[in-house]
């Protein structure tokens, strides 16, 4: 995504960085595109509205999660969804706030919607 290039003010979109980061960093590269890291509930209705990306990114509530659309083995075992990263077996608890993601972020409302630099 180039900035200035939107597809919608109303949009949960990956963050375009080329590094992983912590979930402050992510946060913070969301504020420069002028958004916030996205709910799981937008990540939900943007999965639901075709988004696909085998990439764990944060969201506002701590937790890692990548939407799987299209159903292959190497991205969620050929299940659809929204994945989640565990930081435990049992599959419970969030991953360590500085462990590196990438980050989904959520823009909504009129205005630019290029980055801030």
């Amino acid at each position: 995504m180039e900035p200035g290039a939107c597809s919608s003010i109303r949009e949960v979109f990956y963050a375009p960085v080329a590094h992983k980061m912590t979930l402050q960093e992510a946060a913070e590269e969301c504020g420069r595109w002028n958004a916030a890291l996205a709910s799981p509930g937008q990540l939900h209705s943007a999965w639901r509205q075709g988004l696909d990306r085998c990439d764990y990114g944060w969201l506002s509530d701590g937790s890692g999660r990548h939407p799987v659309a299209v159903p292959r083995m190497q991205c969620g075992g050929g299940l659809l969804g929204v994945r989640t990263m565990y930081r435990y077996r049992n599959q419970t608890g969030f991953p360590d706030p500085s462990k590196k993601l990438g980050a989904y972020c959520f823009r909504d409302g009129p205005g630019d919607c290029s980055a801030s630099v």
